[in-house]
C-alpha cells in the first residue's frame, strides 16, 4: 500500500453545513487534492485505489474537514498500515482494516475495508 493523490475539479460538497460552516470544501485553485490509498502488486501495477476524501465525508467524522479555510490539501495522507490478526475485534476494529495518518486534520482514522 502507498499513499497517492489525484487532482479534483471545483469544490467538494460538505455534508455538515451549519450557520458557522455554511460552505462546501473550497480550494483557491479549484483543484483540490484528493488523497488515495493505493494497493500496488509485486509488479508495480495499481490493483486498487480508495478515495480517502470520499471515505471521510461518508463517515460520522467528516467534521474534521470543516471548511475553515480554502486549503487545497485538506488531508495530506502520511502513512497507511493494515491492522494485524492480533486486533482482537476491539472497538469494532477488525484484522485487515486500515490505519491512516493524516497531517492536515492532525488525526488518524481506522478504515473498515469491508465497507470500502
Amino acid at each position: 500500500m502507498t499513499p497517492g493523490i489525484s487532482i479534483g475539479i471545483g469544490s467538494i460538497p460538505f455534508p455538515f453545513k451549519s450557520a458557522d460552516n455554511p460552505d462546501d470544501l473550497n480550494c483557491d485553485t479549484n483543484e483540490p487534492y484528493l488523497d488515495t490509498v493505493n494497493v500496488i502488486d509485486g509488479d508495480g501495477r495499481l490493483v486498487e485505489s480508495m478515495n480517502l476524501m470520499d471515505a471521510l465525508l461518508d463517515s460520522p467524522f467528516a467534521f474534521i474537514l470543516q471548511p475553515r479555510h480554502s486549503s487545497c490539501d485538506r488531508i495530506h495522507l502520511n502513512f497507511i498500515d493494515r491492522i494485524g490478526d492480533d486486533a482482537g475485534e476491539s472497538w469494532g476494529i477488525s484484522p485487515g482494516d486500515l490505519v491512516v495518518s493524516m497531517r492536515r486534520p492532525n488525526a488518524f482514522a481506522i478504515l473498515d475495508t469491508a465497507r470500502y
